[in-house]
């Protein structure tokens, strides 16, 4: 509803326990552990997790995960986890790096494709010669 804190596709962010977290009143603060304030009050804390395989994640959407209950039963509270308000993560992939990977990985198989050609070619004479003894 109106005054609750949501992500920018709109989805409600939950608190740690599980309801939402009301920011009506003024411009809302998140705190490095979770903690969100407005006009320096709490108003709730995000619940932030770590899941002993992150791989088990199921993906949702662009930016959305669900855990079953076994994952959820396994998870713990994020040690060393710091939340940063007011920022965007920036991507880990080095644009650069990944270029170079793709250039190298479309000449070995340009390469590839060449020896291929080439023993087809060759087979190709052998049974030419062989099927003709002319």
């Amino acid at each position: 509803g109106a005054g609750e804190l949501v992500t920018l596709d709109g989805h409600m962010v939950l608190s740690g326990d599980g309801g939402p977290i009301d920011v009506t009143g003024g411009a809302p603060q998140i705190h490095g552990d979770g903690t969100v304030t407005v006009d320096g009050e709490a108003r709730g804390k995000l619940a932030v997790v770590e899941f002993q395989d992150p791989h088990g994640l199921v993906r949702e959407g662009f930016t959305l995960f669900t855990a079953d209950e076994a994952m959820l039963a396994s998870s713990g509270e994020a040690t060393g986890t710091k939340v940063v308000g007011e920022s965007l993560e920036l991507s880990n992939v080095q644009i650069p790096n990944e270029m170079v990977q793709l250039m190298m990985a479309l000449r070995a198989y340009a390469a590839n494709q060449r020896v291929i050609q080439a023993i087809d070619e060759t087979a190709s004479r052998l049974i030419d010669q062989v099927g003709n003894p002319g």
